[in-house]
């Protein structure tokens, strides 16, 4: 969400011809929406973009009333129908090469450098799919034929292989690969997901992976981690896995 607001940010002052540091975003939360018949909360992320003066200049109110246009115009930027804007840098092959989350020459700059570890250029495209198009389910239907998704599969095993690499000599039995997916840990199958993914209500390719794990395991031993979180932040991944916590839980 957070890299969602930068990338519409840029694509904002682009198209008003303002610098991108006359908006600020200010207020990111989960907003709680809903609960479903079985209980269970449902939450959606929050963002506010405010002027940068203190008495406003007004581009937050063009903002508004471009809202539409600009995000159409960062779809059309990575699909490459010749947006003219700025964040058209992002999706070229240099740029997607080198750049695996995010970096100064796409989302990162002096003034947010507390989001640095958040921001994901793949992931912010995504969203902003998400919010023109109710249907996208970000490669949970196998098309991963898109900016954004197109090299998530290539990415995400490369990570699951350092993960295995740095680890494996702390448990008993070596980490191994398992399926397109997935992590072998003694009795326990971990299933690396995307993270736009519900692994509570699993769907899509992601219910195909889990049933071939559960098949293999049985479902209780079945865990599951976002892919985003293995990339960033490994460590912690390992911690929490070795001490079983449910946070990995398929509910």
């Amino acid at each position: 969400l957070v890299s969602a607001a930068f990338l519409i940010r840029s694509a904002a002052a682009d198209l008003l011809d303002i610098d991108p540091e006359e908006f600020d975003l200010c207020h990111v939360r989960l907003a709680e929406v809903q609960i479903n018949p079985t209980g269970k909360k449902k939450y959606s992320g929050e963002f506010i973009l405010a002027d940068h003066l203190i008495n406003g200049s007004g581009f937050t109110r063009r903002l508004d009333q471009e809202f539409g246009n600009i995000l159409r115009r960062i779809i059309q930027a990575a699909d490459r129908q010749n947006s003219h804007s700025v964040i058209d840098k992002i999706f070229t092959q240099e740029h997607m090469g080198k750049c695996q989350s995010s970096c100064y020459s796409c989302l990162q700059n002096f003034r947010n450098m507390r989001y640095h570890p958040l921001l994901d250029w793949r992931l912010g495209i995504s969203m902003v799919r998400m919010f023109v198009d109710p249907g996208f389910v970000a490669g949970l239907d196998g098309n991963w034929a898109m900016k954004g998704l197109e090299d998530w599969n290539v990415n995400t095993q490369g990570d699951i292989d350092k993960f295995i690499q740095n680890f494996s000599s702390l448990v008993r039995a070596p980490l191994q690969r398992f399926g397109p997916s997935g992590i072998r840990w003694e009795d326990r199958i971990v299933i690396v997901h995307h993270p736009l993914w519900d692994a509570d209500e699993p769907e899509g390719i992601l219910a195909d992976w889990i049933t071939e794990a559960a098949g293999d395991v049985g479902e209780p031993n079945v865990r599951s981690v976002d892919s985003f979180d293995l990339f960033k932040r490994p460590a912690w991944v390992f911690r929490e896995l070795s001490r079983d916590n449910a946070v990995f839980n398929l509910s």
